[in-house]
C-alpha cells in the first residue's frame, strides 16, 4: 500500500501482494503530489489543481484510479486539545475528500494562535465540522463525539502545562510593558543623559586647562630660577 500526503489531503493505494507493485503505486502518487504542488498558482486552487493533477498524471502513468484502489481522506493536527491527529473517514470519492478538505482547511491555519480562549472556540467550531463530516459518511455521531471527549480528556494535562506557560509569558510580557518607559520619561532620561555627557566633557577640559596652567607655571618657574643663576654668575 502506498501513500502521499499533499495538505493533509491523503491518496492511498489499495493494498497489493508485492514490493514492486507497492513501489509503482508510491511513484505514480508521488509524481501527482509533485504535479499538484508545482502547478501552483495564484489563479489555482488547490482543489482544482488536485482535479487536474489525477487524471494527467494516472494516464501519463498508464494506469487509472480503478488499477490503483485510489482513496482519499483528509487528516488534521490538533494537538492542543487532542494528541493524536484525526483523519476523516476513507472513500474512493475525490469530491468528498476535496468538501471535508475545504470545510476544515480553515482550521490548519487558524490553529496556529496562541490564545487559549481563541484555540477553544476554534476547537470547538473544528469539533463540530468534523462530527458532520463523519456523520454525513455513515459513522455513529455519538460514537465519534464520545471518542474526541475521551482524548479531549486525556490530553488535559498536557494542556494544562500549555496554559500555564502561556500565562506566564503573558504576564512577563506584561511587566515587561509596565516597567518599560513612556515617551515623556524616555525623553527626560536621554536628556540626562546627555546633561551628564557634557558636564563630563566639561570637567576634562578643565581639568585639561589646568593641567596646561600648571606646565606654563613650572616653565615660568624654571626660567626664571635659570636667569637669577646666570645673573649671579656674572
Amino acid at each position: 500500500q502506498a501513500t502521499v500526503c499533499v495538505e493533509t489531503l491523503y491518496l492511498i493505494s489499495k493494498e497489493v501482494g508485492t514490493l514492486d507493485l507497492a513501489l509503482d503505486a508510491l511513484v505514480t502518487l508521488t509524481a501527482v503530489k509533485q504535479r499538484i504542488i508545482s502547478s501552483a498558482s495564484p489563479s489555482a486552487s488547490f482543489e482544482s489543481r488536485v482535479r487536474a493533477a489525477i487524471p494527467a498524471v494516472l494516464e501519463e502513468h498508464g494506469t487509472s484510479a480503478e488499477a490503483l484502489g485510489l482513496s482519499f481522506h483528509v487528516m488534521m493536527s490538533m494537538r492542543f486539545w487532542i494528541r493524536p491527529p484525526l483523519h476523516t473517514p476513507q472513500h474512493q470519492c475525490l469530491e468528498k475528500a476535496l468538501c471535508a478538505w475545504r470545510r476544515l482547511d480553515e482550521f490548519r491555519l487558524g490553529y496556529k494562535r496562541n490564545n487559549p480562549l481563541e484555540r477553544r472556540s476554534l476547537w470547538k467550531s473544528f469539533r463540530s465540522a468534523y462530527l458532520d463530516i463523519c456523520e454525513e459518511n455513515g459513522c455513529d455521531r455519538s460514537q465519534v463525539g464520545a471518542r474526541l471527549d475521551a482524548l479531549e480528556e486525556a490530553a488535559a494535562p498536557f494542556r494544562e502545562r500549555q496554559i500555564e506557560r502561556w500565562n506566564r509569558a503573558a504576564m512577563a510580557r506584561e511587566d515587561s510593558r509596565c516597567r518599560r518607559p513612556t515617551q515623556q520619561q524616555a525623553e527626560a532620561m536621554r536628556s540626562r543623559r546627555r546633561e551628564r555627557h557634557a558636564m563630563a566633557m566639561e570637567e576634562r577640559r578643565q581639568r585639561r586647562i589646568e593641567a596646561l596652567e600648571r606646565q606654563t607655571q613650572n616653565w615660568n618657574r624654571r626660567a626664571m630660577a635659570q636667569e637669577d643663576s646666570q645673573g649671579r654668575a656674572w
